[in-house]
């Protein structure tokens, strides 16, 4: 009995996590990874104290491995990890108040520098097949003259609202 009602408290909790965290998709957070699966990451926003899930095939940066031993996905190419009890900003996509899921992202904007040499060595680089193929907003930027650096502010603030759309050119070239 103590079992049954000890499940039923878990799950009304959960509900009201998901209800109260409805209109706040878009909206980014702060928290720490609270669970680490072979499927992605729980993260426990600070905030709401509502925990979500970052879902490994979602992270479009590079494709992640669980460590069990360890409480981490790392990346295969970048390395990068994801630890238990690590701080990570995510941002809210989406909600199920049925199926009682809050599902999270970790936003990624990938800034390409040193375009002006790479185009000086006669390398092409299709920065929007590029962002096609990664999945995720790239934008060139030159900080030695100031080139792309309001690009990059607004990548990055449109892809935490998951409202970004890639730019028609690459404004280095000009």
């Amino acid at each position: 009995m103590e079992v049954r009602a000890s499940e039923a408290e878990r799950a009304s909790i959960k509900y009201k996590q998901v209800e109260f965290m409805l209109d706040k998709k878009g909206q980014e957070f702060e928290g720490i990874i609270s669970g680490v699966t072979e499927w992605g990451i729980y993260v426990e926003i600070n905030e709401t104290k509502c925990e979500g899930m970052v879902r490994a095939h979602s992270m479009k940066d590079d494709r992640y491995k669980f460590d069990e031993a360890k409480y981490e996905i790392k990346g295969l190419t970048t390395g990068r990890k994801y630890r238990l009890g690590d701080a990570v900003n995510v941002v809210l996509e989406n909600c199920d108040l049925q199926k009682r899921t809050i599902d999270l992202k970790i936003p990624v904007v990938v800034a390409l520098t040193m375009m002006d040499l790479a185009k000086k060595k006669g390398i092409k680089i299709d920065v929007a097949g590029l962002e096609r193929e990664l999945g995720v907003p790239v934008v060139a930027v030159n900080p030695r003259k100031n080139k792309g650096i309001g690009e990059l502010k607004k990548a990055i603030q449109l892809t935490a609202q998951n409202a970004y759309k890639a730019p028609s050119r690459d404004f280095i070239e000009n």
